[in-house]
């Protein structure tokens, strides 16, 4: 499936600051963050915990994913899926900043 149309600069402007919300998250929030945050869920609960440096890697990806996504697709049939997932794993990154910070 291709993209219709192209996007326009507001729109791409909005999804980029989308993809860019669990780094603003992470630096508002740094402060109140626990030393260790959780990172790995089961149904029993967190399971593995990282340092909270970390977070900047995991923050980063979604950006990555979104950005490299004309190059991950260069057929341009997945695009849309490859950034829709970009901007979820954006959204849980939130958050779950925001839950570990409350």
């Amino acid at each position: 499936m291709q993209d219709k149309a192209p996007a326009t600069p507001r729109y791409s402007l909005v999804m980029q600051l989308l993809v860019f919300l669990p780094l603003a998250c992470l630096i508002v929030w740094w402060p109140k963050l626990p030393a260790s945050v959780p990172v790995h869920f089961t149904s029993e609960g967190a399971d593995y915990y990282a340092h909270k440096h970390m977070l900047f890697i995991y923050v980063l990806l979604p950006a990555l994913i979104y950005h490299t996504a004309p190059y991950l697709d260069a057929e341009n049939q997945r695009r849309s899926l490859i950034r829709g997932v970009a901007l979820f794993l954006s959204f849980v990154l939130s958050v779950t900043i925001l839950a570990a910070a409350a």
